[in-house]
């Protein structure tokens, strides 16, 4: 779902949804070697266009990205642990 916000909010707004049932189009030949995660309701990216730094310049943007993901393990790995307790 998106909502064009550009006069509003002065940019274009995403929600993002892990899909309910399998996609029409193939996956890479190694998406079963890949980490899965399901991304949970209420993750969405917002796009803000921003002029050019120079006249004639290239356009530019903004994004910002929030995702609320589960990852579905079902504890915790000690080294992502020790991470965090040392940060």
């Amino acid at each position: 779902v998106g909502a064009d916000l550009l006069k509003t909010h002065g940019g274009f707004l995403a929600m993002l949804q892990t899909a309910m049932r399998p996609l029409p189009q193939e996956m890479p030949g190694n998406h079963k070697e890949m980490h899965h995660l399901k991304v949970q309701p209420g993750s969405c990216f917002f796009f803000e266009p921003l002029p050019p730094l120079q006249p004639g310049g290239p356009q530019r943007s903004r994004a910002c990205l929030v995702i609320r993901a589960d990852p579905g393990l079902k504890h915790v790995p000690e080294f992502l642990n020790a991470f965090v307790l040392k940060v």
